[in-house]
């Protein structure tokens, strides 16, 4: 008498579970470099203040939270973007910065521009105040999430 499914009993004595290994290698390998990233690659986060001034001295005022401002060192580098004027509507290009001054009581910024001879009205100032892993920025959502409810 033959055997029920003979041709399906064929097929699985004859797999080796070859593609099966693969794939799950594969799928290890994929989640490890994700961990790895997860755990150790970095992301540069900013603060961004608009920028008052220029002062008689040529230098912007900037106001900073408390806790950005403790993280910004003096000679910083800095992105200045002007404000857009109203004749073009187009954007000018990001001027190179520094930080000059940082006052921790207040949060208050003071801004220098490397080129001397550009005077914008106003803008928007783009300070690194630190570099953190997903990881990180991942329990901090968290901890946002609880801490609002």
């Amino acid at each position: 008498m033959r055997e029920p499914f003979e041709r399906t009993t064929r097929y699985l004595a004859a797999d080796g579970g070859r593609l099966a290994l693969a794939g799950a290698i594969s799928g290890l390998i994929i989640a490890a470099l994700w961990l790895a990233w997860l755990f150790l690659g970095q992301v540069p986060l900013y603060v961004q203040a608009p920028a008052v001034g220029p002062a008689t001295d040529g230098a912007y005022r900037v106001s900073v939270d408390l806790v950005a401002a403790t993280r910004l060192k003096l000679g910083q580098r800095a992105s200045f973007q002007p404000a857009i004027t109203q004749r073009g509507g187009t954007a000018a290009p990001t001027l190179a910065a520094r930080v000059a001054t940082i006052d921790l009581s207040t949060g208050l910024v003071r801004i220098e521009l490397d080129d001397a001879e550009q005077r914008p009205a106003g803008g928007t100032v783009w300070m690194l105040t630190e570099q953190v892993s997903p990881a990180t920025l991942f329990m901090r959502a968290i901890e946002q999430t609880f801490a609002a409810s």
